[in-house]
């Protein structure tokens, strides 16, 4: 009988997760910083530090989930669970 490890699909599902994960923190950082800008580029406009404000919480949102988030997900892909029968 010849011993094959398994298809690492659980590993390969977690990468697909992690990196889209990453995409879509991007995007969101991306547009968290164009709403910095856009409050500092309108500073001479009543109500400029609104879109200061929340650019800079979304980006620590963002920040603080990508990091809980990727934890739990790299700390799932080192555990070993197959099934050997």
């Amino acid at each position: 009988m010849i011993h094959r490890e398994p298809f690492p699909l659980k590993k390969l599902g977690l990468w697909f997760l992690f990196i889209s994960c990453g995409l879509i923190a991007g995007y969101m950082v991306f547009v968290a910083i164009a709403s910095i800008w856009v409050g500092l580029d309108h500073i001479q406009k009543h109500g400029f530090w609104m879109p200061i404000i929340v650019g800079t919480l979304a980006l620590t949102v963002i920040f603080w989930l990508f990091l809980r988030l990727s934890k739990f997900i790299l700390h799932r892909m080192k555990e070993k669970d197959t099934l050997h029968i």
